[in-house]
């Protein structure tokens, strides 16, 4: 992933996005806080309107089980990024996404985004496409992780290259309620899940005829 690919898939992403994550910020005053009802309710909203089939029957049930999951589960400071996670931080995101896959509608999907939504600085939601595409349909969200951190250290070099820093990303790509886990899930979303993918010699070209 270079900075051009990522900003080209951002660019499309915004062109068919639905505006439901960013409804979602909004009702939860861009802080979401899993402990609040109401906020757990606009998240199983999210998820809805992003595709993974929850119930509407069971929201009460379940915005119950995330605030219980959430206080139960200790993760680290909510302004901590992806690069700065220890070990023992990545074996508690590990065990907090297992709890989310045991819950009874959750699946995946539904736990990698609501870790996403808890800690949006560092966590980086999936979709089954994508965790094959990263670490095979067996491959564990830790491991996505992993390979995400690697990801985002190639796009840090490259910031720094260009003259700014990575957290000047989403500025730079005109998307500044984005955090850079964000950034790269659009990425994929559009690259992988929906197979939209433009390689770098294409876009030097089209970059050569604007010219």
């Amino acid at each position: 992933m270079t900075l051009g690919e990522l900003a080209f898939a951002c660019y499309v992403f915004d062109k068919i996005d639905s505006g439901a994550y960013s409804k979602f910020l909004k009702q939860t005053n861009h802080s979401p806080d899993l402990s609040d009802r109401e906020h757990c309710l606009a998240l199983l909203k999210w998820l809805n309107d992003w595709g993974c089939r929850i119930a509407k029957a069971s929201h009460e049930r379940l915005s119950k089980s995330i605030k219980s999951w959430y206080d139960s589960n200790e993760l680290f400071d909510k302004d901590q990024n992806l690069q700065g996670l220890s070990e023992e931080d990545l074996t508690s995101v590990e065990a907090a996404y297992n709890a989310l896959v045991k819950i009874r509608s959750f699946g995946p999907t539904s736990a990698a985004k609501i870790l996403f939504a808890s800690r949006p600085k560092a966590l980086v939601a999936w979709d089954d496409t994508i965790q094959e595409a990263y670490v095979g349909p067996n491959g564990s969200y830790v491991e996505f992780l992993k390979k995400v951190k690697s990801v985002i250290g190639t796009l840090e070099c490259e910031c720094k290259k260009y003259g700014f820093e990575l957290e000047e990303l989403p500025e730079k790509l005109e998307k500044p309620n984005s955090t850079i886990p964000k950034l790269i899930d659009e990425y994929n979303w559009v690259t992988i899940t929906k197979g939209c993918e433009v390689d770098k010699q294409t876009l030097q070209r089209w970059a050569d005829w604007s010219n």
